[in-house]
């Protein structure tokens, strides 16, 4: 991650940086970035909660996207939609 000015190492909630200080530590919240915002017209949405009923938990999956309240990858249901399997018959598979 850079701010401009330098390159940061970003690891659970802390950043060291790479260029002028590379012994120190920076604490650096990512709060900002994981907010929905535009870019160049195009709304990008919450990265933490990207679509309803889809939940982001690094515990779960690894932070892979998932079904709320399960461990079910949001892209094997939405392949699935895609392929024409009606919603009603998706919990079949």
């Amino acid at each position: 991650m850079t701010d401009g000015s330098t390159i940061y190492l970003v690891e659970q909630g802390q950043a060291t940086d790479l260029v002028h200080r590379t012994a120190n530590i920076v604490i650096h919240e990512l709060v900002g970035v994981l907010r929905p915002f535009y870019r160049d017209g195009r709304y990008i949405p919450d990265l933490l909660r990207p679509r309803d009923h889809v939940t982001i938990d690094p515990a779960v999956r690894g932070g892979m996207p998932v079904i709320e309240g399960t461990r079910v990858p949001y892209d094997e249901i939405a392949a699935l939609l895609r392929d024409g399997v009606p919603a009603a018959r998706i919990a079949d598979y």
